[in-house]
């Protein structure tokens, strides 16, 4: 993950197949100063040669596209450091998926101003920090989080064990620990 300068603007990159959605993700972008969008994609093939050739320090990254979604996008863009990810989707059952590849952060379209404000607070703590690189626990932790606030209804997640779905309220969980690709709540 890459370390970001305390006194330049966090290069940033927005990939999502449609155009209503960059162009959202940008408005809310061009408000915040300490963001610098370096350039925009509409597919996952365009985000891989994107990241390896311009090396973002942050993608805010679609989940569901043709081509290449979001996770294969995490999973070959093979880059080191890999940019800080922000999945941005209508899709809340990838959050588990995201953590895995290490997203930062997952909004849920349409996107909310305080919502996105948010994140940004989040990014600039994470990001300029004295500790940038947050364990895989700290990580799923956020993203249960909110998950919860941006999904008021969400109090649960359906877990398979042993074969069978179990349901987990996100209150009883009090301990999360990454174990191979594998997270034991």
């Amino acid at each position: 993950v890459p370390r970001v300068s305390a006194t330049s603007p966090i290069r940033t990159l927005i990939v999502d197949d449609e155009a209503p959605a960059r162009s959202r993700l940008k408005h809310l972008l061009r408000e915040a100063t300490d963001f610098l969008v370096v350039g925009e994609c509409a597919n996952g093939d365009q985000a891989v040669d994107t990241i390896r050739r311009d090396r973002p320090e942050l993608v805010f990254l679609d989940v569901r596209m043709p081509g290449r979604n979001g996770i294969q996008v995490c999973e070959e863009a093979g880059v080191t450091p890999m940019p800080w990810i922000v999945f941005v989707t209508a899709y809340d059952r990838f959050a588990l998926q995201a953590f895995e590849v290490h997203a930062i952060d997952y909004d849920l379209k349409p996107i909310d101003r305080d919502r996105f404000q948010r994140t940004l607070k989040h990014l600039r703590a994470r990001l300029r920090g004295p500790t940038p690189e947050p364990t895989d626990d700290g990580r799923l932790l956020s993203l249960l989080d909110n998950l919860k606030q941006t999904r008021p209804g969400l109090d649960r997640l359906a877990l398979k064990v042993e074969g069978r779905i179990v349901f987990v309220r996100l209150n009883e969980i009090d301990w999360v620990e990454a174990e191979g690709n594998y997270v034991r709540l």
